[in-house]
Formats: structure tokens, sequence, C-alpha cells
């Protein structure tokens, strides 16, 4: 089960890798998953990141998805990303998203 919280956060960095989404078959988003975990790119991702305890988000690592453009088309691009301190220096294949103070839905997958 998906708990979904609104919350405002003030504005934060990350870095991240992003694919594009398109309609509504949500196994792309464990296929992109699973295919940055295989590939390392997950891993090398946690190393630049903000401790947990000091990030925004109180997470390690994020989905975000960019619905800036409309957000009733089910078209985005959804990056896997890590929160880092404004200015941070990226790999060449890593993308800095700068994200503006805002009120979030947060979705937890709750265990059973």
């Amino acid at each position: 089960m998906v708990t979904v919280t609104i919350v405002k956060k003030p504005s934060m960095a990350f870095i991240g890798i992003k694919t594009w989404i398109s309609g509504t078959d949500n196994q792309q988003f464990a296929n992109f998953w699973n295919q940055q975990h295989q590939n390392g790119n997950v891993a090398r991702l946690r190393k630049h990141g903000i401790e947990k305890g000091n990030a925004v988000t109180s997470s390690e690592i994020v989905g975000l998805s960019d619905t800036t453009k409309d957000p009733q088309v089910r078209e985005f691009d959804f990056y896997i990303a890590v929160e880092v301190r404004n200015g941070t220096n990226l790999e060449d294949d890593f993308e800095y998203i700068e994200v503006p103070a805002f009120s979030w839905a947060i979705f937890t997958e709750n265990e059973n």
C-alpha cells in the first residue's frame, strides 16, 4: 500500500540520471531502476549524495518526476537522483537539477 503526504520543502539541488516516461505503463519505472542498479549508476550516485540525516528529502536516493511542462500529460522526464549541495561538480553522464521551494507529494510504500 502506498501512502501520499503533501509537504512544503525548501529549494534543493540534485544530480541524477534521467529517462523519458510516456504513457501509463508503470513498469517503465521498475525497468529504469533495475537497469541503473545493474549498470552501477545507483551506486555511483550514492557516493555524491548528502548524508540522509542532513538532506532536505531525508532520503539517500530519490525518484523525481519532472512534470513542469504539463502535469496533465502522462509524459515526462524521470530521474533517479541524490540530493547534493548547490554547485556540486558532476560527472559527465549525471545531470544537475535545481528544484525551487514547493509543495511536494511524497509517496511512501508501506511494508505489510
